[in-house]
């Protein structure tokens, strides 16, 4: 896997963090692209493409980051995540477990139906200190109140 992109900013600015595009191991697979950027001071990671073996460490990293800064609050926008395994789970259950640690909150925000139901199935809807929301609005307010 190779980053073919990196900035930095501050996630307390308002400003983007960074945009990451990893490409996997597997020839014809495509990207991820995760980038960082705070909206109403909640810090919102935002998945573009798949979240597997190959990227979720990235996913991991991005996210812990931006906590560390943010009053360990992050949304993690799935809209434009095309698929999650379970390295993937594995981060979302990593992140829950971090923020009930620092009194923190993790919110995922519009999931596609089919990523909705695994974290339905895996249960990471009903853990403390995960919520899942439609709209990012939604997610931020919940989360500024935190």
């Amino acid at each position: 896997m190779r980053a073919a992109g990196r900035s930095s900013e501050s996630a307390a600015t308002g400003s983007s963090v960074g945009i990451q595009t990893l490409n996997g191991d597997s020839p014809g697979k495509p990207p991820v692209t995760i980038s960082i950027r705070a909206v109403s001071d909640v810090p919102v990671v935002k998945v573009h493409g798949a979240v597997d073996a190959h990227t979720s460490r990235s996913l991991q990293e991005a996210a812990l980051q931006v906590m560390d800064r943010s009053r360990s609050r992050v949304v993690i926008d799935l809209e434009d995540c095309t698929y999650l395994d379970s390295a993937g789970l594995g981060v979302f259950f990593s992140l829950v477990a971090w923020a009930r640690k620092v009194e923190g909150r993790v919110a995922a925000v519009r999931p596609s139906l089919d990523v909705l139901r695994i974290l339905q199935l895996v249960r990471l809807t009903d853990e403390r200190g995960f919520q899942v929301f439609t709209d990012l609005e939604g997610a931020q307010v919940a989360l500024a109140d935190a």
